[in-house]
């Protein structure tokens, strides 16, 4: 069994370093190998902070996004993160997702944004955390340490990057947040 499975592991990297071309599941098809032993091609890192083509950059000291598309800086957006008792981390990764137009925390309820839950067009960068939307009682705060530590922008921005950030695709966005 586990010359089988060298054997198969062999196989998938002399195919793939054949054809660039070759999709997983063109090799699970033919070596019937487990999706967990082939990494796809479009899940491999593309690029890092001002590489790549989505660069969101959180300063928390001055509550701030700047969003960076191919290196230039084309927006600044006031921002609302953690508070001293719920603190927002300081991240520098690729979001892994999911994102979600529609989403409400069941953790902190409360609040609806037209429909979208209270936490609309939320781009979950790691664990619970996320940017997102924010909801018309918490307009005045942005600019301020207000949040349970995701990042909120006004949902019009919000709505803004998340349609950005997903024409562009997670793979090719970076987040960096740090005071």
């Amino acid at each position: 069994m586990n010359r089988r499975f060298s054997y198969g592991i062999l196989l998938c990297c002399f195919l793939t370093s054949v054809s660039a071309d070759l999709k997983a599941n063109d090799l699970m098809s033919a070596g019937r190998f487990a999706a967990a032993s082939v990494q796809r091609q479009d899940s491999v890192p593309t690029c890092r902070e001002m590489e790549c083509p989505v660069f969101i950059h959180v300063v928390k000291s001055r509550q701030r996004l700047y969003l960076y598309v191919n290196g230039a800086l084309t927006d600044t957006f006031r921002a609302s993160t953690g508070t001293r008792r719920h603190p927002t981390p300081n991240i520098n990764m690729r979001p892994q997702g999911p994102t979600f137009v529609k989403y409400t925390s069941r953790k902190f309820p409360g609040g609806n944004y037209k429909g979208l839950g209270n936490m609309p067009y939320a781009i979950f960068i790691k664990g619970g955390y996320a940017i997102h939307g924010t909801t018309p009682g918490n307009f005045l705060k942005l600019g301020h340490r207000a949040s349970h530590g995701c990042i909120r922008l006004h949902p019009d921005n919000a709505r803004k990057l998340f349609e950005l950030v997903n024409s562009y695709g997670l793979q090719n966005t970076w987040v960096k947040v740090h005071e």
